[in-house]
């Protein structure tokens, strides 16, 4: 549907919400957004790309890092808007409200290391795969986002390597995959 023509992109991941497409452009920092036209074969005229967010632009009162992982959150429960969550490597966590187009963020707490990927599940949970901290870091939406503390997928004490551990996805179960 588009060609990313800039030598140093790098499309990584994808976020589906309708007729948008949300890339995360790795190798340029960016998230772009791609609308379909009505048919969906194609994209919409004047709406084949435009910029969500990039490295160095402010959003809320920080600043994005180093762009990793988006992902679609639909409302649900104390998540009170349609969304797109896009994580940077530094832990912010960075919200698009797609019907106002505007940015807001908010640092994750918790002991985050090397957050990797983004993963959720019904009620608007939100899960941090964080290889550095041999943790999957689960986050419960508040009416102010996710500002709470996390709850820890493995138990204290278990000794699970996920260091070559390289994306999740969720259906009930948490699934891993690893380098190898």
């Amino acid at each position: 549907l588009y060609r990313f023509t800039n030598p140093n992109s790098a499309p990584r991941r994808l976020a589906v919400a309708g007729r948008d497409l949300y890339v995360l452009d790795a190798g340029n920092s960016v998230v772009t957004r791609h609308r379909l036209n009505e048919v969906g074969d194609g994209l919409e005229r004047g709406q084949e790309i435009a910029e969500v967010v990039r490295k160095g632009q402010p959003a809320g009162n920080l600043v994005v890092g180093n762009l990793i992982d988006v992902l679609w959150m639909p409302a649900d429960g104390n998540w009170q808007q349609d969304g797109l969550l896009i994580l940077d490597a530094s832990g912010r966590l960075i919200v698009y409200n797609s019907k106002t187009a505007a940015l807001s963020a908010q640092v994750l707490s918790g002991a985050l290391k090397t957050p990797l990927a983004l993963g959720s599940y019904t009620g608007a949970r939100l899960y941090v795969l964080d290889p550095g901290a041999g943790q999957i870091f689960r986050y419960a939406p508040t009416t102010s986002g996710y500002t709470g503390a996390p709850d820890p997928y493995f138990l204290a004490g278990a000794t699970v390597d996920l260091l070559a551990a390289r994306d999740m996805a969720i259906d009930g179960d948490i699934w891993l995959l690893y380098s190898d």
